[in-house]
């Protein structure tokens, strides 16, 4: 589990720069929808590119030589990503039941790709 302090060691051996990091996760429901095999979301972006899980743990960090424009567009889809499946399992149990989507599902994908391009 690493820590902001260690999390900010880690980019300074890097040759990094720590900016400041938000550590704050935005609060979500508990659901079926969010539980499974993987890290406990909300994933959320903390900073200088930092995916941050639910229980504030650094899940990904971003990668030597990349501008922080790129860190965080990588990291915001990444962030992203356990809300995309969600609603594209939502959107195909409809279609696999011969329905169209329902308007539920349709806003979660339209929130999930806005958390991704950065517009939430």
């Amino acid at each position: 589990m690493k820590t902001q302090s260690s999390l900010e060691r880690e980019l300074k051996n890097r040759g990094q720069q720590p900016r400041h990091l938000t550590l704050e996760p935005k609060t979500r429901p508990e659901s079926s929808e969010n539980k499974s095999a993987n890290t406990p979301w909300p994933w959320n972006v903390g900073g200088m590119g930092v995916v941050i899980d639910a229980r504030m743990n650094a899940i990904a960090l971003p990668g030597p030589g990349k501008l922080a424009v790129e860190q965080d567009a990588n990291a915001r889809l990444i962030a992203a990503a356990p809300e995309l499946l969600t609603s594209l399992k939502m959107i195909m149990s409809w279609v696999d039941a011969g329905c169209d989507p329902s308007k539920k599902s349709l806003h979660a994908s339209r929130e999930a790709i806005a958390k991704a391009e950065g517009r939430e």
